[in-house]
């Protein structure tokens, strides 16, 4: 269900975010298993955030100028809500991104999101 709900947030945004009158419209998903951790990168060719923004992105309520560009009916609650449920995971989420070229979200979470220990008898007790 976390997974779900975090590559859907992130497959919005990117959908959202790209114009219409782009030449190139890409979204791209990459995953990778390693180290008991399982890594996520999102990738488009939308509008971009600004550098200067890239520190605030993931704090609630809030939007970039850039993104108040692009008429959206976003309130600026969906990616602080994907960095609380990473980080009550131990997991991460960061972002790259360039201007008119687009952004790369990235994010990991352990395995043991998808794989949870299994119960012994004492454990239950």
């Amino acid at each position: 269900f976390i997974l779900n709900q975090i590559l859907q947030n992130l497959i919005d945004n990117a959908i959202k975010y790209i114009k219409p009158e782009a030449e190139i419209r890409n979204i791209n998903l990459n995953w990778r298993y390693g180290n008991n951790k399982i890594a996520f990168a999102i990738g488009d060719t939308g509008i971009g955030i600004p550098p200067e923004d890239l520190d605030k992105i993931f704090s609630i309520f809030f939007r970039s100028n850039n993104e108040m560009n692009v008429e959206t009916d976003g309130k600026g609650v969906g990616l602080a809500m994907i960095k609380s449920l990473l980080e009550k995971f131990n997991g991460e989420i960061w972002v790259k991104s360039k201007v008119n070229e687009g952004s790369i979200f990235y994010f990991t979470f352990p395995d043991t999101i998808l794989h949870p220990p299994e119960l012994k008898k004492h454990d239950l007790v």
